[in-house]
């Protein structure tokens, strides 16, 4: 049946009108396919730009958010149009934290982003650029194709893949394991970082309190963005700690008087000195500067106007506590990783035993090189533990076992030497008379 215009009577008249419906009640007439069913099968949308860049990503309906979906708009702000589609996975994109992430998006180029020489694209802070290279550096990459492949030599040095990034790939110390044949007659493993999740109750974690969310685009990683607002006074209650969801980190805003103009401030790394805010709390007590202004793992943070609690996974994406369960990071350490006679391991890092126990395999050297191997018992097994120069509970917070025979260890403010006795090794008191 043709479609049909719907009247309503006003009057002794008429007008058309059309009546209120949803896109899933309109059915295409050949094929009976509702019309969400149509739309889904396009990968590629346009959306209005919207503020900014995650409110116009968070505008694309989540029924069409997918791995590989590309949208197009125009950034007003930087007056350019953009087209990206999204290489997260599928369960990342239903999660809206994970949807607008830089990092989940693969920006298309156009001719125009093409310069003579190089791509003209935004480049992070703390990237080096050609600019900052020298001049030795550069006439390398002209000569050499713009590439320089530094191949590890497999002896001391190989590519690993990075703890913190599945994707990514490190040149590192290489570990090497007994070979006779290759004249090594002792292993050496590095034992490396990886922070593991574990359960915690909410109530027993560090905590802080901040007053909601922004979506602030304009806030860099040290710069105070001022915005001009004429309607607002300042006063102390003023200064509230926000979540910006675009930059995935706290911020402080404030409000102050400029020339005669009150301006709302965002600080993005604030000290005491910028303003008074709960007996002056620091920057560093909610972000962590030293992974690239992330906030803090292993804490709480409470929202004031819902009082819901949140944290960070290790991937540094905000998550809600729920039934007072969160999970906080730890750099744990397991049998597994203490698994090759000879060996000397080298520890770095202070390590958590989880509560357990660790049996060292035969005929093995603990290195300490600034490590610790805590909460937990390590078994010796006739072993030699180097650069331990204060109280062994210091470096090891349980030990069992034996040690190899001649060393030296200083324990329970005693002094000791372990010597073979019945082929066993046992600790002997040294007396020192001064």
């Amino acid at each position: 049946m043709a479609g049909k215009q719907l009247f309503d009577k006003s009057g002794e008249s008429y007008r058309p009108i059309t009546p209120i419906t949803t896109i899933q009640n309109i059915v295409d007439n050949s094929s009976k396919e509702r019309l969400d069913s149509i739309l889904i099968k396009f990968n590629h949308i346009y959306i209005p730009f919207e503020i900014s860049v995650t409110n116009t990503r968070n505008k694309v309906p989540i029924v069409f958010r997918r791995n590989g979906l590309t949208i197009s708009y125009y950034d007003t702000i930087n007056n350019k149009a953009i087209t990206e589609h999204f290489i997260g996975s599928d369960n990342a994109a239903k999660a809206s934290t994970s949807w607008v992430l830089n990092k989940n998006w693969d920006r298309i180029l156009y001719s125009s982003d093409i310069g003579d020489n190089n791509i003209k694209l935004y480049i992070p802070n703390s990237s080096l650029t050609w600019e900052m290279l020298s001049d030795s550096l550069k006439q390398i990459f002209i000569t050499n194709g713009g590439t320089i492949v530094n191949y590890p030599d497999e002896e001391d040095l190989t590519v690993r893949k990075s703890t913190f990034n599945n994707n990514a790939t490190l040149l590192s110390f290489k570990d090497r394991e007994v070979n006779l044949n290759e004249f090594i007659s002792e292993g050496v493993k590095i034992l490396r970082r990886r922070f593991s999740p574990v359960e915690g109750n909410a109530d027993n974690a560090k905590t802080y309190y901040f007053n909601g969310f922004i979506n602030e685009t304009g806030c860099k990683e040290t710069t105070a963005l001022y915005i001009d607002n004429d309607t607002v006074n300042k006063n102390n209650n003023d200064d509230i700690i926000l979540y910006d969801v675009y930059n995935h980190r706290f911020i402080l805003r404030s409000y102050k008087i400029v020339q005669n103009i009150n301006k709302t401030v965002y600080f993005p790394n604030w000290t005491s000195e910028d303003v008074k805010f709960n007996n002056s709390i620091y920057y560093n007590y909610y972000n962590n500067t030293l992974k690239s202004f992330y906030p803090q793992l292993n804490t709480i943070f409470i929202d004031v106007n819902t009082n819901k609690k949140y944290y960070f996974n290790n991937n540094y994406e905000i998550k809600e506590v729920t039934n007072n369960i969160y999970y906080n990071y730890t750099n744990i350490i397991t049998q597994e990783d203490f698994n090759k006679e000879s060996t000397i391991y080298i520890i770095k890092y202070d390590f958590d035993l989880n509560g357990k126990t660790i049996n060292i395999p035969a005929d093995c050297t603990l290195r300490f090189e600034g490590g610790k191997l805590l909460n937990g018992t390590i078994n010796l097994n006739n072993t030699y533990i180097q650069n331990v120069n204060k109280n062994i509970n210091k470096y090891i917070s349980n030990i069992t076992g034996t040690y190899g025979e001649g060393q030296i260890i200083y324990k329970d403010n005693k002094l000791f030497i372990a010597l073979i006795n019945d082929d066993i090794t046992v600790l002997k008191e040294i007396n020192i008379t001064l």
